[in-house]
């Protein structure tokens, strides 16, 4: 994207005020209130998303609709016990020049948009409690596209988005803080008698405060990008970046991303692999010479 379009929509969206609601398999909610109105449930069974029928909240709806017929308002009120809140908010990555791109990432020469996951202040306020709010975040790097103080993301994902041909591109979803906490309590773990009292705050943040997240980090912030990109902006035909040619388009060559977020992930929210190429993409990756292969989700059929 050009950084002008994305300044548009950086006006447009609404500034810290976009709560969004996650708990585990809610995505598998979305996705049939998106692609599925007023359809058979023989209908899902034979697409690309009958796996869904399978997840528990989505049988348990099923049992009470009493009937064949599934209508995207049977899914508005599907909710569960342990809903986790988080704040969304906005953010540009790239340069337009070209001599850049290997250093962002990104498939094009240009720009992407940034949809950036953020703790509430439900989680903020245990992690000052027992990690302290300090000038240096002990689980951000500041040289990735996190949202700006107050705020502390959890995830992100990098978005390249052309209304002309009505198509979006996943570059990639990605979080520091789960990482950097992962590792940190596995080397806690490893001295559990030896720990300061400092330590020991951390070590319960890390273990009882953070868990939540990290079981639903991943869900939380792919299912955030399609809602963005289909309900907000209003585009339905959805890339995802396959894990080896994703990694050849955007110039990755050492400490590659992990393989899950990039084959199985995509898999489980329904994305079939293709090799066709996103027509707003063509003119960049021909020069490449790469035939990559993506995975892709068309929620206008």
């Amino acid at each position: 994207m050009k950084l002008r379009e994305i300044d548009d929509i950086l006006d447009a969206f609404p500034k810290g005020r976009t709560k969004y609601f996650y708990f585990k398999d809610k995505y598998a909610i979305d996705l049939l209130s998106y692609a599925f109105d007023d359809s058979s449930i023989d209908a899902i069974k034979r697409s690309q998303y009958s796996g869904l029928l399978k997840k528990p909240i989505v049988r348990q709806r099923l049992s009470s609709i009493g009937t064949n017929r599934l209508r995207s308002d049977d899914w508005v009120d599907v909710w569960s016990n342990d809903v986790e809140p988080y704040l969304l908010t906005l953010g540009k990555w790239g340069h337009d020049k070209h001599g850049e791109r290997y250093y962002y990432q990104t498939t094009n020469t240009d720009a992407n948009l940034v949809l950036q996951l953020n703790f509430s202040n439900l989680h903020n306020s245990a992690f000052r409690r027992y990690v302290g709010d300090g000038d240096r975040n002990p689980y951000a790097f500041y040289g990735h596209p996190i949202a700006p103080a107050p705020y502390y993301t959890l995830a992100w994902a990098r978005l390249d988005l052309s209304l002309d041909t009505n198509e979006a591109l996943i570059e990639e979803i990605q979080t520091d803080w789960i990482r950097k906490a992962n590792s940190e309590k596995a080397y806690l773990d490893t001295i559990p008698n030896e720990l300061t009292s400092k330590e020991r705050h951390r070590l319960h943040y890390l273990s009882e405060c953070l868990a939540p997240h990290v079981k639903i980090w991943q869900e939380a912030i792919l299912a955030a990008a399609i809602w963005f990109i289909y309900r907000e902006i209003g585009i339905s035909r959805i890339y995802y970046h396959s894990h080896k040619s994703g990694c050849r388009l955007k110039g990755i060559e050492d400490r590659l991303p992990p393989r899950s977020l990039y084959e199985t992930l995509p898999r489980k929210f329904c994305f079939e692999a293709v090799d066709t190429i996103p027509e707003f993409l063509i003119p960049a990756i021909r020069k490449k010479k790469i035939k990559p292969r993506f995975y892709f989700l068309d929620l206008g059929v």
